[in-house]
């Protein structure tokens, strides 16, 4: 498990990242989820961080890298041939923090549940 761990939790990562572009429409009313005015984007972040690192919490920190490329080869229809599609690539990297932010609480509680106690 250890050689297949980080392809396992990027290639979840990537499918969600795939699935928060697929479902924005259907959740937001919007094509483009950082468009929407609700919690949806950041929520389906976060869960897909701490998701993905689930399969192999040694891994966990993987995910953003996986949920990145699922949202842009779904999202890239989407933002291609815009003048701003740039900005919409760093901005991308900038959201995935939080997909990092859970994927790091993830590492944390398997990080902390492996240390013997005291």
């Amino acid at each position: 498990m250890n050689k297949i761990g980080p392809v396992l939790v990027i290639a979840v990562g990537f499918i969600l990242g795939v699935f928060i572009w697929r479902l924005s429409p259907y959740f937001t009313g919007v094509n483009e989820p950082w468009d929407s005015s609700g919690p949806y984007y950041l929520g389906t972040l976060f869960a897909s961080g701490v998701i993905a690192g689930l399969f192999s919490p040694r891994h966990a920190m993987k995910a953003p890298f996986g949920i990145y490329a699922g949202q842009f080869t779904l999202g890239w229809g989407s933002i291609a041939g815009k003048s701003l599609w740039p900005i919409g690539l760093m901005f991308g990297v900038a959201y995935c923090l939080v997909a990092a932010a859970g994927s790091l609480i993830v590492f944390k509680v398997w990080e902390k549940a492996r240390k013997p106690a005291k």
